[in-house]
């Protein structure tokens, strides 16, 4: 009897607690003495039975993830508040160092397994993105007047990718598209450009006006004259 509980025992050791790195995920072993082992990738393992102080699996979101940012920006050109939007993708690095930095620096949440904790890339964004979005977007616009940045929206947009991604390069977070998708000019601005537009249509009335005048006044000389004639 003793020698089939042993056994009972061994292999209940054996079998272990099963956990998953679910697909569009990635996990590290978190243990009493610290974070154990390289990063796991999707797949499943065993986690230790027996124990007082348990293994626990760590998850992090790796798949892409939208943002958008929207903001007031004061224009010193202008001396006018500018909206703006930017958005985008944001996903996890590729580089095993920098998805490390997640493991040890953003906290994670509870999940329906209590031997597993999930860190959403959400939080990730918020720790080490949203930062860096905005305040490079500000220094960018601020660089410009609003009417280039309304006329050359493209270039902005990419020139505001290419600065971000560069601050990016050592974090855990890597940005396969960013854009400028939004701009509000204040309401001075527009309402100057409607006015603008309006004198360009009265103008341009005026001389089809002058233009259907001299036509009708043309006509009846060249009736005179035959008449006369």
């Amino acid at each position: 009897m003793q020698y089939l509980f042993l056994l009972m025992f061994f292999v209940m050791v054996g079998c272990g607690y099963p956990v998953e790195v679910p697909p569009a995920h990635v996990g590290k072993l978190s243990t009493p003495s610290g974070m154990q082992g390289n990063i796991i990738p999707p797949s499943k393992i065993l986690l230790d039975s027996w124990c007082k102080s348990c293994d626990t699996l760590l998850l992090v979101e790796a798949s892409d993830s939208p943002i958008k940012e929207s903001m007031e920006v004061f224009m010193p050109k202008d001396r006018l508040n500018l909206v703006a939007e930017v958005r985008g993708t944001i996903s996890i690095s590729s580089l095993e160092e920098n998805v490390e930095k997640i493991f040890a620096r953003v906290s994670s949440e509870n999940t329906d397994d209590k031997r597993v904790r999930l860190i959403q890339i959400e939080t990730v964004y918020a720790v080490y993105g949203q930062p860096v979005v905005r305040e490079v977007t500000r220094s960018i616009l601020t660089k410009y007047d609003i009417a280039y940045i309304m006329t050359n929206r493209d270039i902005i947009s990419q020139e505001i990718t290419n600065a971000i991604r560069a601050r990016l390069k050592d974090s855990p977070l890597t940005l396969p598209q960013l854009g400028l998708a939004d701009v509000q000019p204040p309401k001075v601005i527009v309402a100057a450009q409607e006015a603008a537009r309006e004198r360009e249509i009265a103008i341009d009335r005026a001389e089809a006006d002058k233009q259907v005048k001299l036509k009708e006044a043309e006509a009846t000389r060249t009736a005179r004259v035959t008449l006369l004639g």
